[in-house]
């Protein structure tokens, strides 16, 4: 026995020094292949699980596993998933094959003649799947319901035909193939597409179907589906529709309203007793809507809300933008109001006869560039309003001045929270925020008082409506305002510890750690300090409590609550579960607070990167994803023990094929002595013997990244760290801290010294060989980098800031902002303007030292970059090629800040790496390095052929 355990044992280390031999680099051509990992979600009941796995640019599946019995099913292309409240089934969609979508597209298929979706329903307790082709969406309740709706596109027999060919019943299809199928002539009989409502219970097999159907929903309890069935009458615009609800426990239809015009955002209550809907009789493009609210039962009536009920302010109606919805009770009605929309006149002039101008005016309170991109949001704005169901009365909430309110969890209280910053709108231009003034509004009456005049930072109404709780930057306290005596209290002043960011670098107040919840009944708020908990008492009579007892700060371990039922607007009464962030050792996990024994313990805490805990609702069964940076974050699933873990997924297997890599945190001392963390990423063939090229990328603080997995991609603007290592590259990533006013000498220190950390303590880093790489921000330092330093053989910088004193005034074109709150008050850190400060805009501002740059310089900046302007990459570029030194610069057209189209990020793959091949590994220059591509080969060639 002896023998044959030591023939197997050199059989298995054969074995694997064989594969570890055969394993080889990543290459660009592996990354469709790569595999992600979404959608996870468990049953109520806790004993099922569901995810999707998909390739990037390849069909996924859908994978509902049962986690006692382990019994899988798989659903080609599944997407859209979702278990029944009631546990009896799941839902989902079923994609068509990504090669027909091609095809249809290559074809220039009209939008109504793509492939669309099919729906898949799971039933549990017979394992069969029902299909439907044609899928338009479905609704499920929240609460525990066996019933669900969905529309399809379904064909019928035209209206000539129907004598002879009477609608048939829906029935199982099969779901689409991966075959192409070319296309044929339509038979005769002519068909045509309607749209289909089924009401259907999987676990009774009860089926319900209605014909054209344009708008349905479902009640939160599952008990009525309210629905419009609009028939096509040709040549008809003022055809009557019929707005019906069905009610799931009598499986009876009831006909709310019938009439001519047209009919928006139908709403339920909760209890689907109350229901409401817009209508509109206008013909013309620009509709008036009415608000209707209808409540069944003995009691049966409809009320009507118009331009005309009596306390609608002039020249407003009802805003068909806003869904209505009911209050818990079923007393209020809250909808949105707006200026009535008004007709504009017709248009005659032809466009050569128009000229097209904007008007930037001193004293607007937004920029004209911010309004553009406001302006569909501006256009949809309505203002909260309440209608009171028993009275009939209608009260505004909020208008113009104050056009946003925050109600209670149950939208039943007397006060609900105001909150303006109409009058400090212009400051966002240089604060990068506004400032908000926060009131009581009377729900009643609509009448304001004001609680709160300019806070900026972070406010709570709480749940049922008792307080305000805020954050005062300028104190770093916690405040609250009682609805009810209209009291102010400081409720962490006799507390020695802070609440704010403790490692706020950028020159503005710190912003707090932040609010974990609330105590049944608003007894209490918990918030965070830098590690632990703290239990506040808003009345003001009890003392501060710390929950955790200083278990997180002991240990340097950041514990956060996790809140696993989101429906639930309290904290539990029981055990709590907490994320946990080691600090220092970057471990992470889980811990369980137990409110009755106020006992903080860990679970769970490993070397690796824990994220997505859930709960099932009903059951003590979680489900997490656990990563590293050699190991794909896969799912698992245990009790609340958190004993007998069991992992249920295993992406990407044939990660085994590839060379990857492993990662080290590293630590070294600054120019001012300062320690600082980074990180060390080794090739996994690694020999301490030999020398490496090494990259490194930074952009802030990349360090609590130790675990993070960098799953094969092709490049949006940055290296990824597991294709360089497994292609012989070491990574290093430095953190960065900064002095307000000298953003580049603070990463000159922070990543300079760091590197030369790294060559001087490691001999097999070739101190020759070390390159530079960074996107945005990163791109910004390297570029000042270079301009003060020698030491790196090549770099890359995505989207740099080359000149701040021209990037200060210019557009963030993406949000409209001017680039002003960058350089005073945020990432930017001059901490003042540019007249205040000019000479600290030229220090940091590289285009004015590109004489001293020697370090070849490959630069992407595209020209529909929406955050830092494409103007900057050329000020950089056109400087650099006066004076002959060595720069390139990618603009890919159309593309974004970061690359969105697989095609051109493939592109750039293969040109970051081209060019560092060439210079950290002495590879030849590919043709577009040595000879660019002449604008007329644009599209052409792409010049990858490497010439000697």
């Amino acid at each position: 026995m002896k023998k044959l355990s030591l023939l197997l044992s050199v059989i298995f280390l054969i074995t694997a020094l064989t594969i570890a031999q055969e394993r080889r680099p990543l290459s660009h051509a592996d990354y469709d292949r790569w595999e992600t990992l979404s959608s996870q979600a468990i049953s109520n009941d806790g004993q099922r699980v569901l995810y999707i796995i998909k390739p990037e640019m390849n069909d996924g599946n859908l994978f509902m596993s049962e986690l006692i019995s382990e019994q899988q099913a798989v659903v080609p292309r599944g997407a859209k998933a979702a278990f029944s409240p009631g546990n009896n089934f799941a839902v989902f969609h079923i994609e068509p094959p990504r090669a027909v979508v091609r095809k249809a597209k290559a074809d220039k298929k009209k939008p109504d003649d793509m492939p669309q979706d099919s729906l898949g329903i799971l039933i549990f307790n017979t394992g069969e799947i029902k299909k439907y082709a044609s899928v338009i969406s479905y609704q499920l309740p929240k609460d525990p319901s066996d019933w669900l709706a969905f529309t399809i596109n379904f064909l019928r027999i035209s209206e000539e035909k129907r004598d002879e060919a009477p609608l048939a019943p829906i029935d199982t299809i099969p779901a689409p193939t991966g075959e192409i199928v070319e296309d044929k002539k339509p038979a005769a009989p002519k068909k045509e597409s309607i749209k289909q409502l089924i009401i259907f219970n999987p676990a009774t097999s009860a089926m319900h179907t209605f014909d054209e159907v344009e708008q349905y929903r479902i009640s939160e309890n599952g008990r009525s589906v309210i629905f419009l069935q609009e028939p096509k009458i040709k040549g008809d615009t003022l055809k009557i529709k019929k707005l019906y609800v069905f009610n799931t426990q009598t499986q009876r239809l009831q006909l709310l309203d019938s009439v001519a015009g047209f009919f928006k955002q139908l709403s339920v209550s909760k209890n689907g007793e109350l229901f409401a809907w817009l209508h509109s009789t206008d013909t013309t493009k620009v509709k008036v809507f009415d608000l209707l609210v209808h409540q069944s039962g003995r009691r049966a009536s409809t009320q009507r809300i118009t331009t005309s009920t009596a306390t609608m302010p002039i020249g407003y109606a009802v805003s068909e933008f806003r869904l209505p919805s009911f209050s818990d009770d079923n007393s209020r009605l809250f909808f949105g109001i707006a200026p009535m929309p008004m007709n504009e006149p017709r248009d005659t002039l032809l466009d050569e006869e128009k000229y097209s101008l904007d008007v930037w005016h001193w004293q607007d309170p937004l920029l004209q560039s911010q309004q553009r991109v406001n302006l569909k949001r501006d256009l949809e704005r309505t203002y909260e309003t309440v209608f009171f169901i028993r009275n009939g009365k209608m009260v505004p909430l909020a208008d113009e001045k104050m056009p946003d309110i925050t109600r209670d969890r149950l939208g039943n209280v007397s006060r609900f929270m105001g909150a303006s910053a109409v009058p400090y709108l212009m400051e966002i231009s240089w604060m990068g925020r506004s400032a908000r003034d926060i009131y009581l509004v009377d729900v009643t009456t609509g009448h304001r008082t004001l609680a709160i005049e300019k806070s900026q930072s972070t406010v709570a109404f709480s749940p049922d409506g008792n307080y305000i709780v805020f954050f005062e930057p300028e104190t770093a306290a916690w405040m609250v305002y009682s609805v009810k005596d209209g009291q102010r209290r400081n409720l962490t002043s006799r507390i020695n510890v802070n609440f704010y960011d403790e490692d706020n670098d950028v020159p503005q107040l710190a912003s707090p750690y932040g609010i974990a919840g609330w105590g049944l009944n608003d007894a209490f708020v918990v918030v965070y300090d830098r590690y632990d908990l703290w239990q506040l008492d808003p009345a003001g009579k009890l003392p501060a409590v710390n929950l955790t007892r200083g278990a997180g700060r002991t240990a340097g371990i950041r514990l956060r609550y996790q809140n696993l039922d989101p429906e639930n607007a309290f904290l539990p009464v029981d055990n709590w579960y907490l994320t946990a962030y080691n600090e220092t050792t970057k471990q992470s996990g889980f811990y369980r607070y137990d409110i009755k024994t106020r006992n903080t313990s860990s679970i769970i805490m490993e070397d690796a990167s824990f994220q997505s805990l859930q709960k099932a609702k009903n059951d003590n069964r979680f489900l997490w994803r656990k990563g590293s940076f050699a190991q794909f974050p896969d799912l698992y699933t245990s009790g609340s023990a958190f004993d007998n873990i069991r992992r249920i997924t295993q992406a990407n297997p044939w990660q085994s094929e590839y060379l990857w890599g492993s990662v080290q945190l590293v630590e070294w001392q600054d120019f001012s002595n300062r320690k600082l963390q980074g990180l060390l990423y080794l090739p996994e063939n690694f020999d301490p013997g030999k020398k490496y090229p090494m990259i490194v990328y930074f952009y802030e603080r990349t360090s609590d990244g130790l675990h993070r997995h960098w799953a094969p991609a092709p490049s949006r603007s940055t290296i990824n760290a597991s294709y360089c290592t497994s292609n012989g590259y070491i990574v290093f990533m430095p953190d960065i801290v900064y002095e307000t006013g000298f953003p580049g000498r603070s990463a000159y220190n922070c990543i300079v010294s760091g590197t030369q950390a790294m060559v001087e303590r490691y001999p097999f880093i070739d101190r020759n060989r070390v390159a530079l790489q960074g996107q945005s921000w990163g791109g910004y330092q390297i570029a000042y980098l270079v301009t003060k330093t020698n030491m790196f053989r090549a770099a890359m910088a995505g989207a740099p800031v080359s000149n701040m004193v021209s990037a200060y005034g210019g557009i963030r074109w993406e949000s409209g902002m001017v680039r002003q709150f960058q350089y005073e008050q945020s990432q930017s850190r001059i901490g003042g303007t540019l007249w205040e400060k000019p000479l600290h805009y030229i220090e940091n501002s590289p285009v004015f030292f590109v004489p001293d740059i020697n370090t070849p310089l490959l630069i992407m900046h595209n020209d529909n970059d929406g955050a830092v302007p494409w103007y900057q990459g050329i000020e950089l570029f056109t400087a650099m090629r006066r004076l002959q030194k060595p720069v390139w610069m990618l603009v890919y057209n159309r593309e974004a800040h970061n690359l969105r189209e697989w095609p051109a990020r493939m592109d750039l793959s293969v040109r970051m790496y081209q060019f560092f091949e060439h210079y950290l590994k002495d590879a030849p220059a590919p043709r577009w390095m040595q000879q660019g591509i002449p604008f007329i080969d644009k599209g052409k060639v792409d010049g990858y052929e490497l010439m000697e």
